[in-house]
């Protein structure tokens, strides 16, 4: 639980009154001085039943972290780790393509921390090919903002 925030920030000093970077690497049981470096790979969610709204950290401040979209106190808060985001991808392209109802475009909104993974893993040709044969415009976005901003997600807009 964010247990002290400067909200107007996005800074998260503690979570469960520890301070917040030791607490988060203590969840991936690493050390303080390594936990940045999983930022990416291991955003916070917050969940709402089973579905996650991802809480992503920009950087460590003191031993507090800073986030890319709003921590409120008192939020309960998951540590998440992130999926294959070609694997997911195909997936999703595959089951609508199984409907039978043809698609005549896509337009894809990325979070830029996807794209950044995709790089980090040297796999954005990967991810382009799965559009190969779909006309398919995509941008690369700061977060998104369905039901308040999320990030590392993608929303995908299909055309029949």
């Amino acid at each position: 639980m964010a247990t002290l925030v400067n909200e107007p920030l996005r800074l998260v000093a503690e979570f469960d009154h520890k301070p917040a970077l030791e607490a988060y690497a203590q969840s991936l049981g690493v050390s303080p001085e390594d936990a940045a470096a999983l930022f990416i790979r291991h955003p916070l969610g917050l969940m709402v039943d089973t579905d996650p709204f991802v809480r992503s950290p920009l950087g460590v401040q003191d031993r507090g972290i800073k986030f890319y979209c709003q921590i409120k106190q008192g939020m309960e808060l998951a540590v998440l780790e992130a999926t294959d985001i070609v694997a997911q991808t195909r997936q999703a392209i595959e089951t609508r393509k199984a409907t039978g109802v043809p698609i005549s475009g896509i337009i894809d909104f990325q979070c830029i921390l996807r794209t950044l993974q995709l790089r980090e893993k040297n796999r954005c040709e990967q991810y382009g090919a799965i559009f190969d044969d779909i006309p398919t415009a995509g941008f690369s976005i700061y977060g998104e903002a369905y039901l308040g901003h999320i990030n590392q997600t993608s929303t995908i807009l299909v055309f029949r």
